[in-house]
């Protein structure tokens, strides 16, 4: 039984878990207090609010996959926010070889697979799974890897109105023009846009779209330290579905 080490509890870090769940003792490392990623969700009061993208596309990726199945009714299909993530995270807590990290950012992977913690903690492990964004990845590793990913930024506003969700967002182009304004800017930018709605929350995604990714579902840095995620995709479509594919192609590297 090896001690794997997974970075990122998005879609791709949950997959490969739940893949490896049972056969090795699993740590998933997540810097944000709750698991999603891309498939984030907020609440307002009672009211979900999708944070993140819109639509599950790529479901040809999940054909013949039995965690497909099983969590096929949280799948995003209509826009509406999801518990996807958190229905995947709720069955991997339920094995006593999972063990969740919240608020705990990876800072450094080095030679002999030893995992930094931004709170000083150095930890080691026997295969680590990189799922965070492949910049992400080339920090964690001090090393400028996979140079051609690039990623599209994204503003957005989200909150509520009249008890429904609300999710506004800027274009592309203004997003990666205003991303680093102060807040104050950018909500006097989007005024026109946001209306009667000016208390939504402002939310900013630094790598939102895959704009140019791999073509693979997986990246062996070295045997025992692999990347996957948003970025990979042999068909270079770079969504949700190939995403899940990804993590479960590194879980089965592991194997």
């Amino acid at each position: 039984m090896k001690n794997v080490a997974v970075i990122g509890a998005g879609i791709s870090g949950l997959r490969a878990a739940l893949e490896l769940a049972g056969k090795h003792q699993i740590t998933l490392f997540e810097k944000s207090p709750s698991v999603g990623g891309r498939l984030a969700t907020r609440r307002f009061g009672d009211i979900p609010v999708n944070h993140g993208a819109d639509y599950f596309h790529g479901m040809e990726h999940l054909k013949g996959d039995p965690f497909a199945e099983k969590f096929r009714d949280y799948l995003p299909l209509s826009g509406a926010a999801t518990d996807l993530p958190k229905a995947m995270r709720d069955v991997l807590q339920k094995n006593s070889q999972v063990a969740f990290h919240f608020n705990s950012k990876v800072i450094e992977v080095s030679t002999g697979n030893k995992l930094q913690l931004e709170n000083g903690d150095a930890l080691l492990f026997d295969q680590i799974i990189i799922t965070a964004p492949v910049p992400q990845a080339r920090q964690i590793l001090r090393e400028n890897i996979l140079s051609e990913v690039t990623y599209t930024k994204q503003i957005s506003f989200i909150g509520t109105c009249k008890n429904e969700q609300v999710k506004i967002l800027l274009s592309e182009e203004d997003s990666e023009r205003l991303f680093d304004e102060n807040d104050d800017v950018i909500r006097r930018h989007a005024d026109f846009l946001i209306g009667e709605n000016a208390d939504l929350n402002l939310k900013k995604w630094r790598y939102s779209r895959v704009k140019n990714g791999v073509k693979d579902f997986l990246y062996p840095y070295t045997p025992e330290i692999l990347i996957c995620g948003d970025a990979f995709d042999p068909e270079e479509q770079f969504n949700l579905g190939s995403a899940w594919k990804s993590g479960l192609m590194a879980a089965r590297s592991v194997l």
